[in-house]
């Protein structure tokens, strides 16, 4: 599967408003974004990355599964088939021969 975290905060927000999501607004402390009753806030944006625990607490929050998640990068193709393409891929990269 495509790796689960870290992410940036533009493309945190840019999966969430495919996923449904409108905003973000702002808020108290920090923005926020809704879809429906489900309201999700975000983290300030600061220079690094989101990293995997607080990621999957957001995602808890919105109500999206981690398999939802990852459509984002191939959308519409099976989690499956996209299981067994990257696992079909070698771990190490070809070694390019020197001219």
């Amino acid at each position: 599967m495509p790796a689960f975290g870290p992410v940036s905060r533009r493309e945190l927000v840019a999966v969430l408003q495919r996923l449904g999501f409108s905003g973000p607004y702002s808020g108290g402390r920090h923005q926020f974004m809704q879809r429906g009753n489900v309201s999700v806030a975000l983290p300030n944006p600061h220079q690094s990355d989101i990293g995997r625990e607080l990621l999957a607490r957001i995602l808890r929050q919105a109500g999206v599964s981690r398999e939802e998640w990852e459509q984002r990068w191939f959308p519409g193709i099976p989690v499956d088939a996209i299981r067994d393409l990257l696992l079909s891929i070698p771990s190490r990269p070809a070694t390019v021969p020197a001219n």
